[in-house]
């Protein structure tokens, strides 16, 4: 497969992605399931622009794992925050 595309596929993976996360989030029913599967697909959107948008999947390594790794900790704190009474 060319590297155009590649990530002419990509992005349309990613943009279908969005599409099923806004979506998700738009339904007046957002429980605890809802919130961890649009966590899930924000991971997975960001580890594709990070493998194949970033190149850091050539590198490997500490870089692709520092990414990966900011990415858990950020989803994280969302859903900390989402459990805190307010």
């Amino acid at each position: 497969m060319t590297n155009k595309l590649t990530a002419t596929l990509i992005w349309a993976v990613l943009l279908l992605l969005t599409l099923a996360s806004w979506s998700l989030g738009e339904l007046n029913h957002l429980g605890l399931a809802t919130a961890l599967l649009i966590g899930a697909i924000t991971l997975g959107k960001g580890w594709l622009v990070a493998d194949f948008f970033m190149g850091l999947k050539a590198s490997g390594g500490l870089f692709r794992w520092l990414v990966v790794g900011w990415l858990v900790l950020v989803i994280g704190l969302i859903a900390i925050a989402y459990h805190i009474p307010g």
